[in-house]
């Protein structure tokens, strides 16, 4: 007996992909030329979607509403200071870097939640394509 899997909305799935770093993107329009026009990670985060037990669709939900949460406060971070000590009030200047820290470790548990990594070439995630490899190349 086939186990019933989750049906998260497109929205949902919209909010999930932007979370892990990954656009947007339809299966129609993975296919570009005969060859996959996005990253073989997104194509596997997408799938994954289409497969989460329903067992564990309140848990994605969740980690989606805390991220959503986290997004918010890092949208707001520049608008308000947050303070590091009372007394003589020190304000703390790192907070949208904590803030982003934490935003980060939720992406990352929605990520193990769905069995798939978050975009390594998302700037977001330190990626931003800036990832290098070193390989021997042979002349001759």
């Amino acid at each position: 007996m086939a186990e019933n899997v989750a049906v998260f909305t497109e929205e949902e799935q919209g909010r999930i992909l932007y979370h892990l770093g990954y656009m947007q993107q339809t299966v129609a329009s993975f296919a570009a030329f005969g060859v996959l026009a996005t990253s073989e990670n997104q194509f596997i985060a997408i799938n994954a979607l289409q497969h989460v037990p329903l067992s564990r669709a309140m848990i994605i939900r969740d980690l989606l509403a805390q991220l959503d949460r986290l997004h918010q406060q890092l949208a707001e971070a520049p608008d308000y200071l947050v303070a590091k000590e009372l007394g003589e009030m020190t304000l703390r200047d790192d907070h949208p870097d904590l803030l982003e820290r934490e935003y980060t470790r939720w992406a990352k548990r929605l990520a193990d939640s769905l069995g798939v990594t978050v975009n390594p070439y998302s700037e977001r995630f330190g990626g931003g394509g800036r990832q290098r490899m070193n390989v021997r190349v042979r002349f001759g």
